[in-house]
């Protein structure tokens, strides 16, 4: 775990950008360590995920401290986010706006999300299994749209989510799961 926790540090140090990268992949193996942990101990999962946030503001001001120490003064924060924020703006060129393209990738999850609880509640876990796994690599990889807002990046991404929506049929083509291949119809082709 503490591996795991010195390379999300490390990766969210490097830039805003990296920060972005590595808190999507490292926030879905908070909570499923947590939701795993919960199972047996809620104080305990609780503090897992306590201590991880303490650790990373810890490294933070840790930083800080060692920044302040060898150059006299505090790093300039400013400049961290500038370049990921001008460059995710396109400078200028396109910006994220609430009506952009990533709305499909916020329904697409919502819809997967849905189904992901539905199944837990049915005690499919070899299918949630799957679903939650899909899940978590559209929202990794989707990620990268975030952090560089073009559309070419969007269009990039079309094959893997593509890739996922022909796993997720896959998976649940039992006739009890046909309303769920309905909502992935209509989420998904258009």
């Amino acid at each position: 775990k503490w591996v795991v926790l010195a390379a999300y540090v490390l990766g969210s140090l490097w830039s805003a950008e990296s920060f972005l990268y590595c808190s999507a992949i490292y926030g879905i193996y908070l909570l499923t360590s947590a939701f795993i942990i919960l199972k047996t101990n809620f104080r305990r999962a609780f503090v897992f995920i306590l201590a991880h946030v303490f650790v990373f503001f810890g490294a933070l001001i840790a930083v800080n401290i060692v920044y302040l120490m060898f150059t006299h003064h505090l790093p300039d924060w400013s400049m961290y986010f500038m370049y990921a924020f001008s460059y995710a703006s396109g400078y200028g060129e396109l910006v994220i706006n609430p009506w952009g393209i990533h709305w499909a990738v916020i329904i697409t999850f919502s819809a997967m999300i849905f189904i992901s609880g539905a199944l837990y509640s049915l005690r499919k876990y070899g299918e949630w299994i799957v679903v939650t796994v899909c899940v978590a690599s559209l929202w990794v990889v989707s990620s990268y749209y975030v952090g560089r807002a073009v559309v070419n990046n969007f269009t990039a991404l079309l094959p893997f989510i593509f890739y996922i929506f022909i796993m997720l049929v896959y998976v649940l083509l039992k006739p009890q799961f046909k309303r769920y291949r309905f909502l992935l119809y209509t989420v998904f082709l258009p």
